[in-house]
Order: C-alpha cells, then structure tokens, then sequence
C-alpha cells in the first residue's frame, strides 16, 4: 500500500491551520482510497514558540512597571490560552490525527498548503522545502505570505519537487521567473476541495441568529465601527470570534465575543451570519464557500493571498476601505449563482492537479 504524507501547519493553533489541513486530508482519503493517507506530526520550533502557553522571556524589553504589566497581562490571559490549547489539541486528536515524525515511511509527501513557505514564520525550515525526504514531492496550495527571497538554494530545493502549486497567483510568477522546466500551477486552498454541503455537515450550528460575524486575523481600526454600524441600522446583533477576549474588549458592550471554540463551532458561525466583516484570509474562504454576504477590509501586511482569491472569483469588490452604507448596499449583495461556475472552475483545476500529481498512486 502506497503512503502519502501531508507536511503542514497541523500544530498551529488557528482555525484557518486546522481546517485547511482536515480539508487536506478528507480529499486525499477519498480520492486515494487504496493509499494510506496522513499528516506528518512535524514539529517546527518557531511555530511551537507562538503558541506557547506563557512566555516569561518577553518580560526582559519592559522596564519598571512596564515589566510588571507584562507579567500581570500573561497571568491574565493563561487561563484563556489554555482553554484555546485544549480546544485544538482535542481537534486534532479526532479529525487529523498526525502520525509520527519518521519521513521514510512515505513514498509521497505533500507539501502544504499554508504558508509553509514563509521564512518568518517557520525561520526559514527547508524541511518544508522538501529537505530530508527522498520520496515523491508535491507542493500543494504552498504560500509564502509574499515574503520569500527564491534564491538559487531554494530554486535547487524546489527543482527536487515532482510537481509545484501554489495558492497565490503571485508566488506562482515569482517561481516561473526561476523554474522553467517544472509543471507550475496555481490552487485552490484546500478548503474550497470539499463542498458547501461538506462543510455544512461537520458545522456546528451556534444558539444565537439574526447577527453580524466579525472575524479579525489582521487588524484593521474601522472594522468594528462599520460592523457595528451596519448592525444597528440593521437591528442585528454583532458576534466577534477571538482566540481569547482582550481587556480592551471587556469596555465594549455592543458587541458579544465568543473565545475558545472548537473549528466546528467557527463553521457553523459563519454558515449562520447575515454579514461578516473580516481581515482572515479564510475569514473570506468560508464566508464565499457558505454563500454568506461578506466584506474584507483592507490591511496591508500578506494581503495578497485574499486579494488572488476574490480576483479569481470575480469579487475583488468585496476587498473595501469601508462599508457602502446601508443605501448604497441594496440590491447589491452577492449573486452566488454568477460566482458558482468560477468557483466550480477554480476547485476542479486544483482537483486535476492532485490527480495528474498522484496519477500512479
């Protein structure tokens, strides 16, 4: 039996990690039902570091009472962060169950998708470049958050690969300019692999309706106001998704912030919203996935991976400064059914990909 590895951000704690990489998973299992498919239990150290409970080091670039802040801040936030903790290592366990770290029992290995290719994030780890591992390798979905520097080691790691893909238009330019003679394509996030109705059945629906979703990875200063101000016309609550709630957000009572949920439970909030405003890159996966009404407010910082997205579905509109007030908005919503054909279009190219990659498994 053939084995095809899967090396991604299985351990970052974020919604957009897990659910891309159960997405993954779920397709390859389907489409390669005679291989053993599974997700490489890699542990990078810089993402470990992230997301680590309490982090006394920081403590050492405050002085005097600065210092003392710090530490009360963390004390403050462990409780939440644990909850967080739990939350995912639970997911984990059920939905993705990562085998262990030994690279020489694949005969394939799939690398992404995610930004595995940032150097700042993974401190520039070529095992996500295909170091260590003699078998077959497929990039799939790989992004770099606009940050990598391909030099000629990288373009050397990266002719070892069988096939390359990545997830923004952008990166797979880049990589053209170096890589002549390999097959380059660019794809979907493995999130758009499975159907609405997928999603809709591993969603857990929330208790609350008839509200705006707020969804910030990226900060944006006018996002709040604009949901708030939307909901209000609109007589709508405004939900917040957060990891854990801040002390600046107990001073606001126009809105509830919901912490520490499961990735089942994130679907199910936006599957539900009326409107969600979003800086996430998949923030605005799911909201188009769902059919959900939705804006994207700018932010500059990796903004390309969501600007690729909505000009490949023809909702590059979407990505705003403000909100059109509620005037300007009628009769302006988003026409699902125009959106479907590019977005089926879009899934079946990555999909084609995939099979010609594996084509032999």
């Amino acid at each position: 039996m053939k084995r095809i590895g899967i090396l991604t951000f299985h351990n970052a704690e974020n919604y957009g990690a897990m659910l891309q990489a159960y997405a993954l998973k779920q397709h390859l299992e389907k489409e390669n039902p005679s291989a053993a498919v599974g997700i490489l239990d890699y542990r990078n150290p810089h993402i470990e570091l992230s997301y680590k409970y309490f982090k006394p080091w920081s403590f050492f670039k405050h002085k005097g009472a600065a210092k003392i802040l710090a530490v009360l801040l963390q004390l403050y936030y462990l409780p939440g962060k644990m909850k967080v903790k739990k939350c995912f290592r639970t997911f984990t366990e059920e939905y993705l169950k990562p085998t262990g770290g030994d690279f020489d029992s694949y005969d394939w290995m799939v690398y992404g998708s995610d930004q595995i290719w940032n150097p700042t994030l993974t401190g520039g780890d070529g095992t996500y470049m295909g170091k260590g591992f003699s078998g077959r390798k497929i990039s799939y979905g790989a992004s770099d958050g606009g940050e990598l520097q391909v030099n000629p080691e990288i373009v050397k790691l990266l002719e070892d690969f069988d096939s390359i893909s990545c997830r923004e238009t952008s990166l797979t330019r880049r990589l053209g300019q170096c890589i002549s003679h390999k097959p380059l394509a660019t794809v979907c996030d493995p999130v758009f692999l499975l159907s609405k109705e997928a999603w809709l059945a591993f969603a857990k629906s929330p208790k609350e309706t008839d509200y705006v979703l707020i969804y910030k990875v990226a900060e944006n200063p006018v996002l709040d106001k604009e949901a708030e101000r939307f909901a209000r016309h609109h007589k709508k609550k405004v939900i917040q998704i957060v990891y854990v709630r801040s002390v600046r957000k107990f001073f606001c009572r126009a809105q509830k912030f919901v912490q520490a949920i499961t990735p089942n439970e994130f679907v199910g909030y936006f599957a539900h919203a009326d409107l969600v405003f979003t800086t996430s890159f998949h923030g605005t996966a799911f909201s188009i996935l769902l059919e959900r009404d939705f804006y994207t407010l700018q932010f500059g910082h990796r903004a390309e991976r969501v600007t690729d997205l909505l000009d490949e579905l023809g909702l590059s509109a979407r990505f705003v400064r403000t909100v059109p007030g509620a005037e300007a908005r009628e009769g302006h919503g988003i026409h699902y059914k125009s959106v479907a054909p590019k977005l089926a279009a879009y899934r079946d190219k990555s999909i084609e990909f995939l099979k010609r990659s594996l084509g032999d498994v």
